[in-house]
């Protein structure tokens, strides 16, 4: 009981947990993943005050760092001055108090202006960022700072002007001199932040939140409230196990549709009559909602930033039935029942796309069986574990 007070009161602070409302457009899956890195560009802003010279120069084998690596001298100092120059202003364009709002738009987008196809574009007139949802989901997080980078140096004012993607800036030649710039700039703010510890070296190790069809698997401990005539013949060790197909329209949906077939085995014998033994069966499928949402918003980590929970609520019908026997005698009744279920489960994350499972839930299938003298009027509650992939 102590574990679903802790559970159901973790959920409802993650729910009411400080939200920024500049970011997203209505409350969706990747609010928190994007608030975590506009976190993580401020730390490394900060960290690049203690080396300016050097931010722009990296030895090493990851791609950010090889992408620094083949820069000239002259392209290195640059790019350091201007990380240097902007610091400050590109600190505070990441704050709330900027006005600069995000929108999520499911495919890639159509830059019309420059006739090509772009996981994010900035819009200086309306001062907002348009992402793609699935491009961002794909990312690692070294990736999401990149491209945030590389949108918000659009906002930057530098020699009187904004950044443009097109036209060269400095050292920065041909056609896409900006463009190279701003991937230049967002590559050095992914290797600060590695070396000031604000982003994880391996940081897609984990199985992410963002999928949009889950399978899950779990067994449950169940206190189940039959009613019998006869207590003698009260069946005991249960065993309950729950099969469920959830489907979300959109990886950024909080909203999603869930199939479930959940199945209650009792076998026992009676503790006053001696030679009577008794088994109960009870199959029930549910078509329900079911809404997710990230666990901890606030969380830095890779890992416990995708920690996520998922509230079911749904209906549907099945059958019971319960079997009574002797040496001598056997009794069995089955009935169609409907009923109802309400789970609340949180997901770990583990790697591949699995994840673990914890969960509490609360089903009610009325039902009476005359012939034997045996009902059920009661709620079940459960305490749930299991092992789910998201794809």
């Amino acid at each position: 009981m102590k574990f679903s007070w802790m559970l159901f009161a973790s959920v409802i602070w993650s729910t009411y947990a400080p939200a920024s409302t500049f970011i997203g457009n209505g409350g969706n899956m990747l609010d928190p993943t994007l608030r975590r890195i506009l976190n993580t560009m401020s730390a490394a802003l900060t960290s690049a005050k203690d080396n300016p010279e050097d931010v722009c120069a990296c030895r090493g084998t990851s791609e950010h760092c090889a992408a620094l690596e083949v820069l000239s001298e002259e392209q290195q100092k640059y790019c350091a001055a201007f990380i240097e120059q902007h610091n400050e202003e590109l600190a505070s364009l990441i704050k709330p108090s900027s006005g600069i709002s995000h929108v999520w738009v499911e495919d890639r987008l159509s830059d019309h202006k420059q006739h090509r196809q772009a996981d994010a574009i900035a819009q200086l007139a309306k001062k907002r960022i348009i992402l793609s949802e699935t491009k961002f989901r794909d990312l690692n997080d070294a990736g999401r700072l990149q491209l945030l980078t590389h949108e918000y140096g659009h906002f930057l004012i530098h020699n009187g002007k904004a950044i443009e993607d097109q036209g060269s800036i400095g050292p920065f030649k041909g056609a896409d001199g900006g463009r190279q710039l701003l991937d230049v700039v967002g590559a050095a703010l992914v290797v600060q932040a590695r070396r000031s510890y604000a982003l994880d070296v391996d940081d897609s190790r984990f199985s992410g939140a963002f999928y949009r069809w889950r399978i899950s698997y779990s067994n449950a401990d169940q206190s189940r409230a039959q009613s019998f005539a006869k207590p003698a013949f009260q069946a005991q060790n249960a065993t309950v196990t729950h099969f469920s197909l959830t489907y979300y329209p959109r990886p950024n949906s909080q909203l999603g549709y869930s199939v479930r077939t959940s199945g209650v085995e009792k076998d026992g014998h009676g503790s006053q009559k001696a030679g009577v033994d008794s088994s109960f069966h009870l199959w029930v499928n549910y078509l329900g909602l079911e809404w997710r949402g990230i666990l901890m918003p606030w969380s830095q980590g890779s890992w416990a930033s995708n920690i996520h929970y998922g509230l079911f609520m749904g209906a549907g019908g099945g059958s019971v039935s319960h079997k009574i026997s002797d040496k001598y005698n056997t009794e069995i009744q089955s009935k169609d029942v409907r009923g109802g279920l309400a789970e609340l489960s949180v997901y770990f994350p583990l790697k591949y796309g699995f994840l673990a499972s914890l969960g509490i839930g609360v089903d009610y299938t009325p039902f009476k069986l005359e012939t034997i003298n045996v009902q059920n009027r009661q709620p079940n509650s459960q305490i749930s574990y299991g092992v789910s992939y998201g794809f």
